[in-house]
């Protein structure tokens, strides 16, 4: 299978309450990725995600937080 498209994204740690667009901060973006039940209510039976290679969902996120936190 050949990959199609690559999309890349920047998302915040966190959202600053004052922020007037709808953003999502790296753990909910990480969490519908996941398909977290609670992540994704609009998707009636969500599957686990395939990962194909690279870090876990978890892994990437405890990455992201130490290399902001350097």
């Amino acid at each position: 299978m050949a990959f199609q498209f690559l999309h890349i994204d920047i998302v915040a740690r966190a959202v600053p309450k004052k922020a007037t667009a709808k953003r999502w901060p790296l753990h909910d973006v990480l969490a519908e990725a996941g398909r977290e039940t609670a992540a994704c209510p609009h998707i009636e039976a969500p599957r686990p995600p395939k990962r194909l290679f690279g870090l876990t969902l978890p892994e990437v996120e405890r990455a992201t937080q130490r290399l902001a936190e350097e």
